[in-house]
């Protein structure tokens, strides 16, 4: 069987429509590869050529429609830890197919803080998948099956920021969230918080923007424009923040 005719019988709106100029079966099959093996990629390079009109001389051609009918396998990717209420890991898979379907699985997140009390924040590069875009902590991540929790924070620490701080374990909670995209975020968090003074060096691929904040202007920024803040990061700042507190004060 030619690799169109598998292509037309699992992709029917390739066969609906007329491809855009410069488009050829073979370069949307190679698309299509992209996408099973890293969706981000391929929606980047659907949305570049949407901007920019490369390929898109065809009304008529759905980019949308096509997105929807190509399969995600995530297998071969990203895996995170599946757990139980309690946290105890028991299993593991695709991270994005954790995220479609709501399954409880292990992450972290990080809250530094600097000599002078100030918060840094980091913005969501807008390609994440979900809340890009949104302010949120200084970074959360999953853990890879197997890894130690605390040194996967350290891991992402310096992939996401490009910092090497010390810090600790603050306290381990839960929570669950519906995205607009469809994707759910059910997380079992480990939370972690130290000081650091020095100044990151964000990878742009994970972080948009970063700032630091004095705790004040944070509090009040969450009550006024807590749509411009990650919901998780919303959850539990409070608590990051008071814990972190009362554990200096030791």
């Amino acid at each position: 069987m030619t690799r169109r005719i598998i292509c037309e019988r699992q992709f029917p709106s390739l066969t609906k429509v007329k491809l855009p100029n410069g488009w050829n079966s073979e370069k949307v099959l190679n698309l299509i590869a992209q996408r099973i093996r890293d969706p981000g990629q391929f929606d980047r390079i659907v949305a570049k050529a949407m901007r920019t009109g490369q390929g898109t001389g065809a009304k008529s051609y759905r980019w949308q429609e096509m997105k929807s009918e190509v399969p995600v396998n995530d297998d071969g990717g990203e895996r995170v830890v599946i757990v139980d209420k309690k946290g105890n890991g028991v299993g593991e898979a695709g991270k994005l197919h954790v995220h479609r379907e709501g399954i409880l699985h292990r992450a972290f997140s990080v809250f530094i803080f600097d000599g002078d009390g100030r918060f840094l924040l980091q913005q969501r590069a807008v390609e994440k998948y979900h809340s890009g875009g949104l302010w949120s902590n200084t970074c959360c991540s999953h853990p890879r099956p197997g890894e130690d929790v605390h040194d996967a924070a350290r891991r992402r620490l310096v992939e996401e920021m490009g910092m090497r701080c010390d810090f600790f374990p603050l306290f381990e909670t839960s929570y669950l969230a519906r995205f607009s995209n469809g994707l759910i975020e059910n997380e079992y968090v480990h939370v972690f918080a130290g000081a650091c003074d020095k100044e990151p060096s964000p990878n742009a691929a994970e972080v948009m923007d970063y700032k630091w904040m004095d705790v004040s202007t944070l509090r009040s920024s969450l009550r006024r424009q807590p749509g411009e803040y990650s919901f998780w990061f919303r959850k539990y700042w409070d608590r990051a923040y008071e814990s972190h507190r009362s554990r200096l004060a030791v």
